[in-house]
């Protein structure tokens, strides 16, 4: 609003028809009418001249429309919300705001379509009622993002409804296609990749395909449709991410890259195919490759050597010689590269798997790498059928930042998991004879720079207590460990601290955190193949693994060398499943009367000490800046 307008709604007088009636007494129905016409009015003048005082006022309302544009795109990326249509709250904040963001059409273009079963028991029409809201929202979204480039989710798992049936296909301009990502079943796949090969679609930057329960024909023809598309109509693409075989050929000018070949397909390209389309992409950031167990290349000494100095991820995940053979062609990467290899197969050869440890311990050493302080080791489990015997899934990761976690799942089954973030740096996940675990453990400590670990984080292990003699003894810089307290390792940890304390007088640890985020108090139960034995609940062997810390803790002291701090975070709402009753019924003196600095529950200090009672604490500090 100009200060033209906010001048006229200033001088705006009272409607002469309205004044003239009062003035001559005319009957009180048509002053009444009059009356009613000049409230509107007047509410909608007042509502004008509190829009204008909120621009003078408020900074927000006197940013450009570009810019509040960009911060509503920004907000709806940043929280996910592009494809739920969540943003959209934000409408309701203000007019303003509901204008712009009515006139932001990008913001519409971000189409998530899927057809779904109903479920078991649901009334057609009620089933029939939100397939139209669907198509509803559909059409409105289309008719708002008007000639935006469009983003489309396609989720095509079952028949779709009537009303949906015309968006199941290439309802889009293919000159306005910016991004597809289609998944589903088999049939509903290939009519669209059919689509994809007969018309060009020139503004397409990213594709990613997943499909389920493909025969052969059907692989073969969707493999025939991705490549025709890939040669002819796909000029722009920048982003690909696929389950379905290719001609790695037709691969070039790509920013990020994912395959994944999990199941069982015959696989016939070559490393050679592979690098060389890595070297037709020079300003590639993401490369994750998946390739099974099984997957055994031809061996080529004359493999590509790619530059590839944009990369930020590379994850690879493979049989134990082709994760080797792929490191050694691509070890010239900027040494901010996030870098994380996992051995698809079993591995009894020591030497390759120091070879791999080497790979990513070259590349960590890099100039000016980023420090790792955090090891996290994580234990899963090999999920072949049949299952490998005497084996397991043994984990590595090299994390730039120790990270608290709000929530942490039961055990991490590939090394970058997302709930990391981008914390994580290197990692290395090999599958090994039991026995094969310290060695490989040891060719870790000798090959990545492991000086700067300070946290040692072992919430994704179950019970590896051969480990621990390693850990302690190669990693002296460590002063905290990371646990679930209702696991075995925990327990195991607990013993191995008292074992060193008794043997050779050295308290290992300065800092002892128990993650309490998975803790449930759930009845004994019969453990199977163990006659009349139950099984203890989480929580009761979490609170066995606390008292257990708390006897260390006592020994320890008694020696001369306390423990700084123990913690507990994460603790749950529901005290049926904490580690600890009610906070004002808890005797802080009888749990802190052994640590050098106190005890710590939910990041508050409890200790005798006024220096740290009462004040906020966080164990996930790195030591130095502590």
């Amino acid at each position: 609003m100009d200060k033209y307008t906010l001048a006229t709604l200033l001088r705006d007088s009272p409607d002469e028809a309205l004044l003239d009636a009062v003035d001559m007494g005319q009957d009180h129905n048509d002053i009444i009418t009059l009356l009613e016409a000049e409230l509107q009015r007047s509410a909608s003048r007042l509502q004008r001249l509190k829009e204008y005082r909120n621009q003078l006022a408020s900074p927000m309302y006197r940013l450009h429309p570009e810019l509040l544009s960009r911060i509503m795109s920004i907000y709806a990326h940043g929280n996910h919300e592009l494809y739920n249509l969540r943003w959209t709250r934000l409408i309701l904040v203000c007019r303003r705001w509901h204008d712009m963001a009515m006139h932001s059409l990008s913001l519409w273009s971000f189409l998530d379509i899927a057809t779904i079963r109903p479920p078991p028991m649901t009334k057609s029409s009620k089933y029939e009622e939100t397939e139209a809201q669907h198509v509803r929202r559909i059409e409105m979204q289309l008719s708002r993002a008007a000639q935006s480039p469009l983003s489309v989710i396609l989720e095509l798992y079952a028949e779709p409804s009537e009303a949906k049936l015309p968006y199941t296909s290439m309802f889009w301009d293919p000159s306005s296609l910016h991004a597809l990502r289609l998944s589903g079943r088999p049939d509903a796949i290939e009519k669209i990749m059919r689509a994809l090969a007969c018309h060009k679609h020139a503004t397409l930057r990213t594709l990613k395909l997943q499909c389920y329960n493909s025969t052969a024909s059907t692989l073969a023809s969707m493999q025939t449709s991705l490549d025709v598309a890939l040669r002819d109509n796909l000029p722009q693409l920048w982003h690909l991410s696929t389950e379905l075989t290719f001609d790695w050929a037709l691969v070039r000018g790509l920013r990020s890259l994912r395959v994944s070949y999990l199941r069982d397909i015959s696989l016939s390209f070559t490393l050679l195919d592979v690098t060389d389309a890595l070297c037709r992409c020079p300003q590639l950031e993401e490369l994750e490759i998946r390739l099974p167990g099984t997957y055994q290349p031809a061996s080529n000494p004359a493999l590509a050597s790619p530059i590839l100095p944009c990369l930020e991820l590379a994850a690879v995940v493979a049989p134990l010689g082709v994760c080797n053979q792929l490191l050694e062609r691509i070890s010239n990467l900027p040494s901010s590269t996030r870098l994380f290899i996992s051995a698809a197969d079993l591995s009894h050869d020591i030497p390759s798997l120091s070879t791999l440890s080497s790979h990513i311990g070259a590349h960590a050493w890099g100039e000016d790498a980023p420090v790792i302080r955090s090891l996290v080791v994580t234990e899963a489990s090999t999920h072949e059928f049949p299952p490998i015997p005497n084996s397991r899934r043994l984990g590595i990761i090299g994390q730039m930042i120790p990270l608290r976690l709000t929530s942490t799942p039961a055990t991490i089954n590939w090394a970058y998991d997302k709930m990391y973030g981008t914390s994580s740096y290197v990692g290395a996940q090999v599958v090994v004879p039991t026995s094969a675990g310290p060695q490989f453990l040891k060719s870790v400590f000798q090959f990545w720079p492991l000086s700067g670990v300070t946290h040692l984080d072992l919430r994704s292990m179950l019970s590896m207590p051969d480990l621990l003699p390693v850990l302690f003894a190669d990693a002296p810089a460590v002063t905290t460990v990371v646990l679930r307290p209702e696991t075995p390792i925990a327990r195991d940890v607990v013993d191995a601290l008292r074992s060193q304390l008794r043997e050779y007088g050295r308290r290992v640890l300065a800092h002892i955190a128990f993650d309490a985020g998975r803790i449930v108090n759930r009845q004994p139960q019969v453990q199977n193949g163990w006659q009349n034995a139950l099984v203890p609940s989480s929580a009761v062997l979490a609170r066995h693994t606390l008292m257990m810390a708390m006897l260390y803790c006592r020994e320890v002291a008694s020696a001369g060398v306390a423990v700084d701090t123990v913690e507990i975070y994460n603790e749950q709402y529901d005290t049926r499943h904490r580690l600890l009753g009610p906070v004002e019924s808890v005797n802080w003196s009888e749990l802190y009367k052994d640590l050098r600095h106190g005890f710590v529950y939910e990041g508050r200090m409890h200790s005798d000490d006024p220096e740290y009672d009462g004040k906020a604490w966080n164990s996930f500090v790195v030591s130095d800046a502590m």
